[in-house]
């Protein structure tokens, strides 16, 4: 039940912090702004930040614990 319950909480989290978000980016948009394509930007910059961070982390750390091979 523990693991049940940390994802219901991160779910519960997530979309909150989430619905926040797109609440207050709506606010900013105007009458002449194209939601479909602001939204489809806004994932793909979200998606490529996170990539690049996994990959900026993950790499030095990997190389830190299991040194080079050759």
């Amino acid at each position: 039940w523990g693991g049940t319950m940390a994802a219901c909480g991160q779910i519960f989290f997530s979309l909150s912090i989430g619905m926040g978000l797109i609440c207050h980016y709506a606010s900013y948009l105007k009458k002449e702004d194209d939601v479909v394509i602001s939204s489809v930007s806004t994932v793909a910059l979200n998606e490529f930040a996170e990539i690049v961070l996994a990959a900026s982390i993950v790499i030095p750390i990997g190389y830190a614990y299991l040194g080079q091979e050759g």
